[in-house]
């Protein structure tokens, strides 16, 4: 299915949070799942109260996101529709990319 709202979960691993202090190479332990559906029609108001554990951030305005990628790193900026500020911010390491260490 689909569902116009802006959600995106923990690292996610086996139904669980994969949370703890992050590598020394800064590589995601698990993944994110981003859901990027607040771009148009109509805001979905059924969200999960209390929402799952597993997520991070769930908002009900109407958005886009704003990304920048390299061969390393995915930086994914949610951006407010109705202000322009910007409402959240990720990055990604690739596990390739080289050490900065």
């Amino acid at each position: 299915g689909h569902h116009h709202t802006y959600q995106r979960t923990c690292p996610l691993a086996w139904g669980r949070c994969q949370e703890g202090p992050m590598p020394a190479d800064q590589q995601q332990r698990a993944p994110i799942y981003v859901i990027i559906g607040h771009g148009g029609k109509e805001i979905s108001l059924n969200l999960q109260i209390p929402p799952p554990p597993t997520l991070v951030k769930s908002a009900i305005y109407w958005g886009y996101a704003r990304m920048v990628a390299t061969p390393d790193v995915l930086r994914m900026d949610i951006i407010s529709d109705l202000d322009g500020s910007l409402q959240d911010s990720f990055t990604l390491k690739s596990r390739l990319a080289p050490s900065s260490t």
